[in-house]
């Protein structure tokens, strides 16, 4: 057992011995790759590299081996398979609400890696038969209170069988924030911005309307006309009629009452109260001794029972205050002096200048008087 121990031993010495020899060489030794750690798409490759003596094959250090002016060989290399399968994935897609809180909506995409280990996007038939993975959680997005506005409820039904009557409806003023409608202050549902970014008035739309059943109820309904109205300067003056029922004096829908006993609606006003009438001077000279001119009067609304003048008098029957003369009688060109004619232009042609005279604010805004009795009307 001792001789097996000192062979050993100088075997372990002389091994020593030679390694230390300068004369003892070393170089890389390289295992064989392994396989590669991915099963598509790009993955990497190891393996072992040494230094040994060439003689021994013990292992010496790497100063060794870089010495010899070689550097040492990859321990990791790249390596590529074949692409992978199809997957889904998803992007964010466009906010469920521009405002009050939303989430953003996914929207499905389909991608592979191919052997090189790139991911590409692929169309989405690649990807047709692959169930989508579920969704954990949606961003939300859309924070932004959104402007108060009515939230209105449906009409509610009529509250008569029949004959008329009413319906109801919730008319509020709310706004959204964060998913969640709350109720707000009708100031700010009143007032909105329009296409252009204008402040606008909004009316809050109506709670009550009326509604009538084509059932009628017993009872007896008829027309109740209003006052006649003033006579309007076309001659006519004109009412409202409505339909009344005679059980509670009630308004209601005028399809209650007949429409053959309908008041008439308007009617022809020839001064039928006797009260107001047109008066007329006699006509004037004409404006001209020859050739086409115009003859005047003086034309006033009174009183026909005080003669003090009125302006009620119906514009339909005011009688005219100008007409064409001499219209058949050609001039004789004969040069008038134009002393004379100036000396002529204050005189009373028309032989009612003193009435205009007397009264300009009824008569001196008329173009025609200004030109006739253009003194009066200084």
């Amino acid at each position: 057992m001792a001789g097996i121990t000192t062979l050993l031993l100088l075997a372990s010495t002389l091994a020593v011995a030679i390694a230390q020899q300068p004369n003892n060489p070393a170089e890389w030794t390289t295992a064989p790759w392994s396989d590669c750690s991915a099963t598509c798409g790009r993955g990497f490759q190891n393996r072992r590299v040494t230094c040994n003596y060439t003689q021994t094959h013990a292992l010496a250090p790497d100063s060794l081996c870089v010495k010899k002016d070689t550097s040492k060989p990859p321990i990791v290399q790249v390596c590529y398979t074949v692409a992978c399968p199809p997957t889904i994935y998803y992007v964010r897609g466009p906010c469920s609400r521009t405002c009050g809180g939303g989430v953003w909506i996914p929207s499905k995409r389909c991608r592979q890696t191919n052997r090189f280990g790139e991911i590409e996007t692929v169309p989405e038939q690649v990807c047709a038969h692959i169930n989508a993975p579920p969704l954990r959680t949606l961003e939300t997005c859309g924070s932004v209170p959104c402007p108060a506005s009515y939230r209105i409820s449906a009409w509610s039904s009529c509250s008569s069988t029949c004959g008329e009557g009413r319906q109801t409806r919730r008319v509020r003023c709310t706004r959204v924030v964060r998913g969640r409608r709350f109720s707000a202050p009708q100031r700010l549902c009143r007032v909105k911005k329009n296409a252009l970014g204008v402040k606008i008035r909004v009316g809050k739309p109506r709670t009550v309307r009326r509604c009538h059943n084509e059932k009628l109820c017993p009872g007896n309904y008829k027309w109740l006309p209003s006052k006649w109205s003033l006579c309007h300067v076309n001659c006519e003056k004109k009412r409202r009629v409505k339909c009344f029922s005679d059980k509670d004096g009630r308004n209601v829908h005028e399809s209650f009452c007949k429409d053959e006993a309908k008041p008439t609606l308007v009617t022809r006003c020839i001064n039928t109260a006797a009260m107001y009438g047109w008066k007329s001077s006699a006509w004037g000279e004409c404006s001209v001794t020859c050739g086409s001119g115009y003859q005047y009067r003086q034309v006033y609304c009174i009183n026909v029972h005080n003669g003090q003048k009125a302006r009620s008098c119906p514009k339909c029957l005011e009688p005219q205050s100008a007409r064409q003369c001499n219209t058949f009688r050609s001039c004789h060109a004969s040069p008038i002096d134009q002393s004379e004619a100036l000396s002529v232009g204050c005189k009373d042609k028309a032989g009612y200048c003193s009435m205009v005279e007397e009264n300009p604010e009824l008569f001196c805004d008329k173009d025609t008087m200004k030109e006739t009795c253009g003194c009066a009307c200084q």
